[in-house]
């Protein structure tokens, strides 16, 4: 992507864009390429390679939503999308949901991290959850893991919330074997229950 493809388009609210796309294009970290568009409201990702694009360290406030972090509501994932990449919707302020396809299974360190509107998050694919990924997502209540869940990088992860069990007093630890295969929700961040999924075989079993 060109430097400057979409500087000052202030009248932008809306961008479909494959999330392979990597607007970094120099080493400099000078990039601008979404300068100046800052009224997003709504940015739908496509697979693109499938492979999201990472925005690590200095890059931060490289990504085509960084300068729309306070005005971002709505983000939807295309089915076939593999990775979440580092620092993509980081600080997106205002994002409440975010449902993965189940083709996602990884996200990637600080992908959400400042999300603080964020309330409910679905990732029935996702294998591996980076470090810081879901820092300070202050008011997450709703979290679907997925049962193919394999590590978590706990630095910070989930920092806002506490589990527990479905008895609500059993705590439960950020680990894949507390939180594989289960839905934590709760009113407040500070007590998510988990939820228990029962199937019956032929013969009225469980």
């Amino acid at each position: 992507m060109d430097k400057y493809s979409f500087k000052n388009c202030s009248n932008l609210t809306e961008l479909t864009i494959p999330i392979s796309v990597d607007t970094v294009v120099d080493d400099d970290h000078d990039n601008e390429a979404f300068y100046g568009v800052n009224k997003l409201t709504k940015i739908n990702f496509l697979k693109g390679t499938g492979k999201g694009a990472a925005y690590d360290g200095d890059n931060r406030d490289n990504t085509p939503m960084y300068s729309s972090r306070n005005t971002l509501i709505e983000v939807t994932f295309q089915d076939g999308i593999a990775s979440i990449g580092a620092s993509t919707l980081f600080e997106a302020c205002k994002v409440r949901a975010a449902a993965l396809p189940a083709s996602c299974t990884a996200v990637e360190k600080c992908a959400f991290e400042g999300c603080s509107a964020l309330q409910s998050v679905t990732m029935p694919g996702v294998k591996t959850i980076g470090g810081w990924a879901f820092k300070n997502c202050n008011n997450l209540t709703y979290i679907q893991f997925s049962s193919a869940l394999e590590k978590i990088d706990t630095p910070e992860n989930f920092n806002k919330q506490t589990f527990y069990d479905s008895d609500g007093t059993t705590k439960k630890s950020v680990t894949v074997d507390d939180l594989r295969g289960y839905t934590y929700q709760g009113t407040v961040p500070s007590k998510m229950i988990r939820e228990y999924t029962i199937t019956f075989d032929g013969n009225g079993g469980t």
